[in-house]
């Protein structure tokens, strides 16, 4: 039996008890024939590299049995290599490209439950378009992204699971986010339109909610999550922020959004509630609500009345609400800050509302804020001594500084064109000096 036959057995044995199969043709020979070419090391070489091989006393350099062993190992390594490769390529696709969800067939998985379990931190799933009912969890730090956003629709199953963390009982879900800082774009979540769900639920963690779309629903933020959700449309949807999340909701319209009421028992924020459109906003804690345009919808917000303003702070202390824009609420009152809380009210503009500011029991920042049209301009109760400076309220039915008590400060603002420009309740201490443009007809009592 010649050289080349016996290691055509030897490598025929060892691919077969490696399970791999037989080796393709001609690659046996097409091996040996590279291995004879190959130049021998030199004499000098050959000491320093490898122990010597004596046949008579005499040193063998380049013998064909040490080339033929070492093809045989290098011929084992690359079939191995290449089983791994087989076994383990879904997921070197998942690390070095995108993972495909597309329910043809077409792409890596037709599922994002699927895509989500074969996703490691970092990776990046594409969703393809179609309608998807599922409920996910996601736990990971990955980004999903849909294809076209009014094109990814994302369902409840037939029978979804509940999520059993909600302060008012058990309810279903989308997408569940546990502790995640996942990335979340061009889908459109779907549903039926009630207060038990579905939800889109993130706690804890700072994942992104960027151009998603809701019908029905709620998008639940807690347990100190720093979400942040941005250029989004969510139609009727209602945003709530509890638990002590520092969320962020800018450039979005919504239903209405709620940061920390007073089911949760606790001030929360700081959240950031900036440039939406939406038809109500209630704060209870140190959050920032700027720019923002809020528009009385066509039916009461609150069917239980429990929330009645367009901007309602119910408690917390360092709260800001500036530069907003609250037009409508002919039944209910603008800014109402009158629970014992303090912050600042700037620069904000109430048009044809009930009330435009209500101001409690707590000492206020009133600063450069422009009421017209409704009943009244701006209320302070006893115990207020809030500093009010720059305001203007013109053309309310009723009175446009009604000052039922407390020792409020005014400088520097303007009252005229109303029903009565200034009235003073009997308890009332208040401070005006002569900067403030007050028109005739002020009665006081």
């Amino acid at each position: 039996m010649n050289e080349q036959s016996s290691f055509e057995r030897l490598v025929a044995d060892q691919l077969a008890r490696a399970g791999i199969g037989a080796a393709p043709g001609h690659a046996i020979e097409d091996t040996i024939s590279r291995a004879g070419r190959t130049k021998p090391l030199p004499r000098w070489l050959a000491l320093i590299k490898e122990p010597p091989m004596r046949i008579s006393s005499s040193l063998a350099v380049g013998s064909p049995t040490a080339r033929v062993a070492a093809i045989v190992v290098a011929t084992l390594l690359l079939a191995a290599m290449l089983a791994g490769a087989g076994i383990a390529g879904s997921r070197l696709l998942a690390a070095d490209g995108i993972i495909v969800v597309d329910p043809s067939g077409a792409g890596t998985v037709t599922t994002i439950t699927d895509a989500v379990a074969m996703a490691e931190d970092g990776d990046e799933i594409l969703v393809k378009s179609g309608t998807y009912r599922e409920s996910v969890i996601i736990d990971k730090d990955i980004t999903l992204r849909g294809e076209d956003r009014d094109s990814v629709i994302i369902e409840l199953p037939a029978d979804p699971p509940l999520y059993d963390a909600f302060w008012w009982g058990p309810a279903t879900y989308w997408i569940l986010l546990q502790e995640s800082d996942a990335a979340i774009s061009a889908v459109t979540f779907s549903g039926p339109d009630s207060d038990s769900g579905p939800n889109l639920v993130a706690r804890g963690g700072a994942p992104l909610f960027h151009d998603i779309a809701m019908s029905g629903g709620n998008l639940y933020l807690h347990a100190g999550s720093a979400a942040t959700l941005r250029d989004s449309d969510l139609e009727g949807t209602w945003v709530q922020i509890e638990e002590q999340s520092p969320a962020t909701i800018e450039d979005s319209s919504f239903g209405a959004v709620v940061a920390n009421s007073a089911n949760t028992r606790t001030y929360g924020g700081p959240s950031t509630i900036r440039n939406n459109r939406t038809h109500g906003i209630l704060i209870n804690g140190s959050a920032l609500v700027e720019g923002n345009e809020v528009v009385a919808p066509e039916v009461s917000l609150w069917s239980d009345k429990q929330y009645g303003s367009a901007i309602d702070v119910q408690g917390g202390e360092g709260w800001v609400i500036r530069d907003n824009t609250v037009t409508g609420f002919r039944n209910d009152v603008a800014i109402d800050a009158w629970r014992v809380s303090a912050g600042e009210i700037v620069r904000n503009t109430v048009v044809d509302s009930q009330t435009g500011i209500n101001l409690g029991a707590r000492s206020h920042v009133v600063e450069g804020n422009e009421i017209s049209g409704g009943d009244v301009g701006i209320v302070t109760i006893t115990g207020s001594a809030s500093t009010l400076t720059g305001n203007s309220v013109s053309g309310v039915s009723g009175r446009g500084f009604a000052l039922l008590g407390g020792s409020p400060v005014l400088r520097h603002n303007h009252s005229c064109g109303n029903g009565e420009n200034l009235w003073i309740g009997e308890g009332a201490t208040p401070d005006i000096d002569e900067s403030n443009e007050i028109c005739p007809d002020t009665a006081s009592e």
